[in-house]
């Protein structure tokens, strides 16, 4: 489906919206993102999935993508201006993620990239992106909720630790690694 096709279709979905009362004007630019940003999800997510599953474990596979998405939800970080460019930066961090940079991982590499991404994701999350034109009660609540989330996360991850459940960890760590990571270059471009 063309994206313009798909633009086309929000928009007369969120006209609806503020037809019936159920959105008020203000609200117009946010529910857009909102169904642009879950479109582009379900849509990147497959083939997503496939590439891990080609380039890494199963484990390593299945803690990244849930510890990416379980944190970006609340986080957000940087976006690309279109579906394809947004598969192709995805399958590149994946790469680098899943791929690359585990080849080289050790201890001290682990914990320093580990301490790092929490002091990012402790510090800048949530990005407000400029479609969104969150509130500052919502940028408290997303920031709250980010904290929240990371800290069940690392719990998560000293379990799978102490379980010596090496691959599941490392994916995590690896998904919770790129979300810092698209919170930094969000506030950098």
């Amino acid at each position: 489906m063309r994206s313009d096709v798909v633009l086309k279709q929000i928009h007369i979905l969120v006209d609806w919206c503020l037809q019936k009362g159920y959105i008020s004007q203000e609200e117009v630019p946010w529910l857009q993102y909102a169904f642009e940003k879950r479109i582009i999800t379900l849509v990147t997510f497959v083939p997503l999935l496939v590439l891990g599953f080609s380039i890494a474990n199963s484990a390593m596979v299945i803690g990244f993508f849930a510890a990416f998405y379980f944190l970006r939800t609340r986080t957000n970080g940087y976006h690309a201006k279109n579906v394809g460019w947004c598969l192709f930066y995805s399958a590149l961090g994946e790469i680098l993620f899943l791929k690359l940079i585990p080849q080289h991982w050790n201890k001290f590499f682990l914990l320093v990239a580990l301490i790092v991404s929490i002091a990012i994701i402790w510090l800048l999350a949530p990005y407000n992106h400029p479609n969104m034109k969150l509130s500052q009660e919502e940028i408290e609540a997303c920031a709250r909720s980010s904290k929240n989330r990371l800290s069940i996360l690392l719990i998560v991850l000293s379990l799978l630790y102490i379980c010596r459940q090496w691959q599941l960890a490392i994916g995590i760590l690896s998904g919770i690694f790129m979300v810092a990571s698209l919170l930094v270059l969000a506030y950098c471009v």
